[in-house]
């Protein structure tokens, strides 16, 4: 009887060893599923782009592709995961938990926004660190791109199992025209506007630095003379009057376009950046074009010319028209509002 007491408690004291360790390395319970939560630096009010809206709070139906892996893994935990927020928060199937094995552990996770069917992002489970690569063409496609990254350590502050903040970055900048009459008494009729020389094409990347701290980037930026974004007030040839009464003598375009991050002291050949505005004195005069350089665009209170188009900024040209006296342009820029990622948990589906 002592010799069957004495192995039974042998077998149950392996089986609670055991199964110490099994919680640690391959937890076994929901508690310790990967979950995330999600925020964007947002724009809080902002007037429809061209083929969709500047991104507000996330919300139902909406859904970001997650990519993500172990450090010590050559395969992906998660590879272009569609993740949908319902009325129960941020779910996908069935719950991926966390495997941590040694302390030197670690997961690297990226996220993209939008999903849309033309876009194609590529993520490099082999590259070192992890990284996701988006292409983007402004003549093509008008869209709030935002990527997130975000590294999770075995010592990170806080549970390691908690939620993983994926706060998203805007890739892109918006821009915005704005024209004022800005004469005595006579009408200034607009068309439209376009820009010139500028960098269409690029490669907005997601990955770390060397600290693991959140590397977001542009790669392989070209630039074309070709005219790209701007908008037309109506039909072909159709002009808008603006006249010089004080609640008249404004029109604003209502899209904005979103353009790659640049800089405008860089030229094609003798062709720097331009904005240039279609417009004339009358309904039926000639179409005149006011060509405006942008590294000679004072900012709204004459500062000097701002040099960039950054990531996450806003800006708005305002083009002020007096047939008496020339054209002047200012241009205001503000950065898009911070909101924290505390939105409802994402459940990451099991592979």
């Amino acid at each position: 009887m002592d010799r069957k007491r004495i192995i039974g408690g042998l077998i149950l004291g392996c089986i609670l060893i055991l199964s110490g360790c099994r919680r640690e390395a391959l937890p076994d319970d929901g508690d310790n599923a990967i979950h995330f939560s999600m925020g964007a630096a947002l724009i809080s009010q902002g007037p429809a782009t061209k083929f969709g809206d500047l991104k507000g709070e996330f919300g139902s139906g909406d859904d970001v592709l997650v990519f993500g892996r172990r450090n010590t893994d050559n395969h992906p935990v998660f590879d272009g995961v569609n993740v949908s927020m319902g009325t129960a928060g941020w779910t996908y199937g069935t719950p991926r938990y966390w495997n941590w094995a040694a302390t030197t552990d670690y997961y690297d996770f990226l996220a993209m926004y939008p999903v849309y069917g033309p876009i194609a992002p590529s993520c490099d489970f082999d590259a070192d660190p992890l990284i996701l690569s988006v292409s983007y063409n402004a003549s093509a496609m008008q869209y709030d791109l935002m990527l997130a990254s975000k590294r999770r350590t075995y010592s990170s502050d806080g549970d390691r199992f908690s939620k993983v903040p994926l706060t998203f970055s805007h890739m892109l900048c918006a821009v915005q025209v704005k024209v004022k009459n800005g004469s005595n008494n006579e009408s200034v009729w607009l068309q439209g506007y376009h820009f010139e020389n500028l960098v269409v094409t690029g490669v907005a990347t997601a990955s770390f630095d060397a600290q693991g701290a959140p590397a977001l980037n542009w790669d392989e930026r070209t630039r074309f003379t070709s005219p790209v974004g701007g908008a037309d007030i109506g039909a072909p040839g159709e002009r808008w009057e603006i006249k010089t009464e004080t609640t008249n003598n404004t029109y604003t375009f209502n899209g904005q376009d979103m353009m790659i991050p640049q800089n405008h002291s860089e030229k094609i050949g003798s062709n720097y950046p331009t904005l240039v505005v279609d417009y004339a004195v009358s309904a039926t005069d000639p179409l005149l074009h006011a060509r405006i350089q942008l590294k000679d665009i004072l900012t709204n209170t004459n500062a000097p010319a701002i040099p960039t188009w950054e990531m996450g900024k806003k800006y708005l040209y305002e083009i002020v028209f007096s047939l008496d006296g020339g054209v002047q342009v200012r241009v205001t820029t503000t950065n898009w509002d911070a909101v924290a990622a505390e939105t409802p948990g994402i459940l990451i589906p099991q592979l």
